[in-house]
Order: C-alpha cells, then sequence, then structure tokens
C-alpha cells in the first residue's frame, strides 16, 4: 500500500512539475509584447510644426483706385503625414478672395521635418530637401543657403530682438540675404516659430517686392499667437 501512494506521490509531483513548466514558458511567450506603434511624425512636432495650425496670409493687386475685392488671403496648414525616406508632414495652402466666401481647394506646397531649430522641405517636383527655415543662426556668421534646386545665397543675422507670445519670450531676426555671385542685398524678417513675415511661408529667403503678401495672423487650435494685422487699402495709401 505505501509503494502504491509513493508511486502515486511521484506522478502527482512530476506532473506538477511539468504543468508548471509549461506554465512558465507560455507566461515568457505572453509577457514579451511588441512596441507600440506610434505615429513619428506627430512625436516630431515642435516649435514650427504643429497640427491645427494656421498662418494667415494677405495682399493686394496693384490699380488705383484699389477695390477691396482685390485683396487676397492665402491660408497655409499642415494636413497628413509622408514618408520620404524619413517622416514629413505635409503643407497645403487655400486661397480666398476678399470679393467672395468661398475658398479654393486645398493646393500641396510641399512636405516639412523640424529637427532643432531647423526646418527642411522637399517641394513639390524635387527629391531632395532645402533648408526652409534655421532659427539659431547666431549674429556675425554668414550661412550659404541653397534655393530652388541650385541657387546659393549667403544669410546673416543683421539684427535681433525678442518679445511675449503667449508667456513666453521668442526671437525675431532679420537676415541680410545676398544671392551668390550679386553685390545686391535685401532684408527680411522672421520670428522663430512663425517664420517669415512677408512673401508667403515657403519664400522664408525671397526678396519682396510691392503687393507682396503679409502675414496677418497666425493661430494653433483657433487661438491667435502672434498677430501682424495692417489694412492693405491704407497700407497702400502711406
Amino acid at each position: 500500500m505505501k509503494k502504491i501512494l509513493n508511486c502515486g506521490m511521484k506522478f502527482l509531483l512530476v506532473l506538477f512539475v511539468s504543468m508548471a513548466a509549461t506554465s512558465c514558458s507560455k507566461t515568457d511567450d505572453t509577457d514579451v509584447l511588441p512596441e507600440p506603434q506610434t505615429d513619428p511624425v506627430v512625436e516630431q512636432e515642435g516649435s514650427f510644426i504643429k497640427n491645427d495650425k494656421v498662418w494667415v496670409f494677405t495682399s493686394y493687386s496693384t490699380g488705383n483706385p484699389q477695390p477691396i475685392e482685390y485683396i487676397t488671403e492665402a491660408r497655409y496648414r499642415f494636413s497628413g503625414d509622408t514618408l520620404i525616406g524619413k517622416p514629413y508632414k505635409k503643407l497645403y495652402v487655400s486661397y480666398r478672395h476678399f470679393a467672395s466666401s468661398e475658398e479654393t481647394p486645398l493646393k500641396y506646397e510641399g512636405a516639412a521635418r523640424e529637427v532643432g531649430s531647423k526646418v527642411f522641405m522637399i517641394k513639390p517636383g524635387e527629391t531632395q530637401e532645402e533648408l526652409l527655415y534655421d532659427f539659431g543662426m547666431e549674429i556675425g556668421r554668414q550661412y550659404p543657403v541653397t534655393t530652388n534646386g541650385d541657387d546659393i545665397v549667403n544669410v546673416a543675422v543683421e539684427s535681433e530682438d525678442y518679445f511675449l507670445i503667449d508667456d513666453s519670450y521668442v526671437r525675431s531676426m532679420t537676415l541680410a540675404v545676398c544671392p551668390s555671385g550679386s553685390n545686391k542685398t535685401y532684408n527680411v524678417k522672421w520670428i522663430a516659430g512663425i517664420g517669415v513675415l512677408n512673401g508667403g511661408l515657403t519664400g522664408a529667403f525671397t526678396e519682396i517686392g510691392p503687393g507682396a503678401m503679409r502675414l496677418a495672423y497666425c493661430e494653433v487650435r483657433g487661438k491667435i499667437v502672434y498677430g501682424n494685422y495692417y489694412d492693405p487699402i491704407e497700407d497702400k495709401r502711406d
């Protein structure tokens, strides 16, 4: 009888050990979970590239007298992600004439990504990215920048200032831009995280002419974070 009991106990012990080993093995397998899949573009959202951020530029056509229906509004915004070797956010623009309440369909302006103080963009029809903004440029240094595929401009920060936006001090910059091989220099103005104040959001190094677009305001999620309001009609009379 003792032998039978001993055999039974040994069998139960072996069965218990076997089941415990199997249970441990299964637990190890199920505990190794895959890394969560996140949107790499959203993770790179910075001071310039933000979801629900809108830039509104306004301009007016030349002519005298100047009726208000000739004024045009351009609205830039990021919408949707794309992968071109690296993750980018897609930039679009739409237009509206003051004579009409209808807004044009969104037009693709390019794909942008932000790394630190720099913003890079691949424009439509291009395969290589170019520097769109560098809000960390230092005074006293000259920066060669490639634009439009092969054009080179030499850029230097001429002056800077700081002012409050949403309880944080933000840098404004006046740049001296000189096309390579030219003795002509012109100025453009930027605000860190906002961009250029004249000429359109993607024309960061472009010379400004009469009737050029000017930044009216920039908003994030419906809240205006920068306003540079002006009356185009009154401006034309100056």
